[in-house]
């Protein structure tokens, strides 16, 4: 069984995490993506084919996925890709770059304080990023349901972008 202080420090991350960007958002499904196929470490390559993925898909239906703080270069480079402006490997390298500069750093600060649990472990090996991922994520993924805790991340970045893209909702159907 989990603890449950794993489990809330999920929530406040997921809910109220620093919200100037869905990068937590995409980490968070990528995270539990990657517990789902029973990886416990990954890759920078692996980690950026997921983490694009989740970004590229909201992309295409909210474009707005920032509420203009910070580099919006990852967003764009999605939306370029979904547009066909560019090809995969472009939109890929983009992501690779400049999707991490701070997402492993906020990830577990709510209102500008740490949580105590930590989900992963950042670390470089031969210059690529890697995460080490922990063993409180997978209890928590097997006590409380990967649907469901993909439900609730996926919710909250649901609401995030409609309210920071109000002329996309009354066209989704989801919303209606």
């Amino acid at each position: 069984m989990t603890d449950p202080q794993t489990y809330n420090d999920w929530q406040a991350v997921i809910g109220k995490g620093r919200p100037n960007n869905t990068f937590r958002f995409a980490l968070a499904e990528t995270l539990l993506t990657l517990v789902a196929h029973d990886f416990r470490f990954v890759g920078q390559d692996n980690l950026t084919i997921l983490f694009a993925d989740k970004i590229c898909r909201h992309v295409a239906a909210f474009p707005i996925q920032s509420n203009g703080a910070g580099n919006n270069v990852v967003f764009e480079a999605c939306a370029q890709y979904n547009d066909g402006e560019i090809d995969y490997d472009t939109m890929y390298d983009i992501v690779a770059k400049e999707g991490f500069k701070s997402v492993f750093d906020r990830f577990h600060v709510v209102n500008g304080q740490p949580v105590k649990t930590k989900f992963f472990t950042v670390s470089k090996r031969k210059g690529y990023i890697c995460l080490d991922i922990d063993w409180s994520l997978r209890t928590m993924t097997n006590s409380y349901g990967l649907k469901n805790l993909l439900n609730q991340v996926e919710r909250r970045w649901v609401a995030v972008e409609a309210k920071w893209n109000p002329e996309v909702v009354g066209k989704k159907s989801r919303f209606k």
